[in-house]
């Protein structure tokens, strides 16, 4: 009788050590470790305008998003000490890290070397350092990199504060709109200019292995001289000659 009080009482002992055990661990081994969370935040240029179709990716993994026209994200499954990655042409690429936080706001600096860029404006060209408008350029690298399968897709995401909608149609392409709606009522789609003539085609017709860059004028400074055509802004498509 005395052996199996002995037993009973070890047994007991051992599982009151391991109830202790677990009750003080287990607290230390969840803080530690905390939980995954959402982020979100906005990217904005650094005169604070939204930047549209900024890549966001979480370092080390293939998890990203992209922001909205407001240039706003939101990335699920990000741990406490991670690392965001945001990229976008024309801009430098910076590397955020979460420190916890459930909102992170960017401002992104405009690459200095794109400045000596010749771009068309109008009826003529000048260095994008000289120009006071709005005005971003895509160029033929672009497209020997990317291989779009329409001009649309290579206006996506490489255009600050242009939109692209996706289409369904067999030709690939998209609506376009730079920086919003200035109108309820009237159309929003941009000019299109091609070689200096305006163009009353589908973006999708024209082979984007033919064009040589694409000037986009995204502010009435810029585009003031095709007058009120140009209210939704223009989209300057010179081919290679």
């Amino acid at each position: 009788m005395k052996n199996l009080s002995r037993v009973f009482h070890v047994q007991f002992l051992k599982q009151i050590t391991f109830l202790f055990f677990i009750s003080f661990w287990l607290p230390v081994a969840l803080h530690a470790t905390p939980p995954p969370h959402t982020v979100t935040g906005e990217v904005t240029d650094s005169e604070k305008r939204p930047l549209a179709g900024v890549s966001v990716t979480l370092k080390g993994t293939n998890k990203g998003t992209s922001t909205d026209v407001n240039g706003r994200f939101t990335l699920n499954d990000v741990p406490d000490n991670g690392v965001l990655e945001f990229s976008y042409t024309g801009f430098i690429a910076q590397e955020v890290a979460v420190k916890g936080r459930s909102i992170v706001n960017l401002e992104l600096s405009l690459a200095i070397s794109n400045l000596n860029e010749v771009v068309v404006i109008g009826y003529g060209t000048r260095q994008k350092k000289d120009v006071t408008g709005a005005v971003a350029q895509v160029k033929a690298e672009r497209l020997e990199n990317e291989n779009p399968n329409s001009v649309t897709d290579l206006l996506r995401g490489n255009v600050a504060g242009l939109n692209v909608s996706t289409s369904t149609s067999a030709k690939g392409g998209g609506d376009l709109l730079i920086r919003g709606r200035s109108s309820i009522n009237a159309g929003t789609s941009p000019l299109i200019v091609l070689d200096g003539v305006i163009y009353q085609g589908q973006l999708a017709d024209i082979n984007p292995n033919d064009i040589a860059t694409i000037d986009v004028l995204k502010d009435a400074s810029s585009a003031a001289v095709y007058g009120a055509k140009a209210a939704s802004g223009v989209v300057l498509i010179t081919t290679k000659k």
